[in-house]
Formats: C-alpha cells, sequence, structure tokens
C-alpha cells in the first residue's frame, strides 16, 4: 500500500503511513517486557511483531495504474467498498462499528484490466490517496503487513 502510494504521489498518505510507523516503533521502543505485559508492545504485539509488520508493509503492492472497486461477493459490502474509493470516512467507520471486519478483503479491477484480490480498505485508500481515510485506518488498527494475493 505504501508503495502504491508513493508512486501515486500521494504524499499525505504516505506521511500518514509513516508518521503511523513512527508511533508503533516509539510505542514497541517505550514499553519495556515484562512478565505481567508478556513482552508485549504496541496493541499486544510483541514489538518484534510489529517492526516484521511494518518491513512488510513498506514492500505490500496493490497493483499497477488506478484502481476501480470491483467487490466480490466476499465480506466487504459494494457500498462500503465504493465509499472507500470515494474517500469518506463515515460510511466505512460505520460499517466497522456495525461489526464489520478491518482486515476483510475484496478484489479490485485496476485501470488497465489487471485484477488484485485481497485488497483492505487499508490497501485501496493508500492507492486512491485517500490519508484521512487511511489514518482511519491504521489508527483503528489495520493490518499493515497484509499483502494481495494476486
Amino acid at each position: 500500500a505504501l508503495h502504491c502510494a508513493k508512486e501515486k504521489g500521494h504524499a499525505e498518505c504516505v506521511q500518514a503511513f509513516k508518521t503511523y510507523l513512527g508511533e508503533v516503533a516509539a510505542a514497541g521502543r517505550s514499553k519495556a517486557p515484562s512478565a505481567e505485559a508478556g513482552g508485549a508492545g504496541a496493541g499486544g504485539a510483541p514489538a518484534g511483531e510489529a517492526a516484521a509488520g511494518a518491513s512488510a508493509a513498506a514492500s505490500a503492492l496493490i497493483g499497477e495504474g488506478g484502481a476501480e472497486a470491483e467487490p466480490s461477493g466476499g465480506a466487504v459490502p459494494r457500498e462500503v467498498v465504493l465509499a472507500a474509493g470515494r474517500g469518506e470516512e463515515a460510511p466505512v467507520l460505520a460499517w466497522l462499528d456495525g461489526r464489520g471486519r478491518l482486515d476483510a478483503t475484496f478484489e479490485s479491477t485496476f485501470v488497465g484490466g489487471s485484477r488484485a484480490s485481497g485488497v483492505t480498505l487499508l490497501m485501496f485508500a493508500m492507492a486512491l490517496g485517500h490519508a484521512e481515510l487511511a489514518e482511519a485506518l491504521l489508527r483503528r488498527g489495520a493490518d499493515v503487513s497484509l499483502q494481495t494475493s494476486g
């Protein structure tokens, strides 16, 4: 997601992502492992896992060209994907509040005809330059280590 946003010139998304990763890293450094906490870092994940996830996220790609959503019959409703494509936070967050899965995936068709499955709302927001939506998803704990399946 980060790579795609950078290639597309979506500086706000790139900055939001970098800010989030910096916060995760700082939280991991500020929390010393302890017996009571089980060595957990930010969000209950070990600091090493957070760093590994950040590294994996930096290499995640969702395809070339612009994206047009074609949600499959999967877990993300079409209206939510379309709202995310327009950068509309309210419908996406309302769906999440109504027990939607933060890292649920859908299929996307990109300009030029290439397709990717396993696209998350975070990947989609980043690819389309919707920094505020991407930041909202990151703050809710979107998994930055996920990659598309093709």
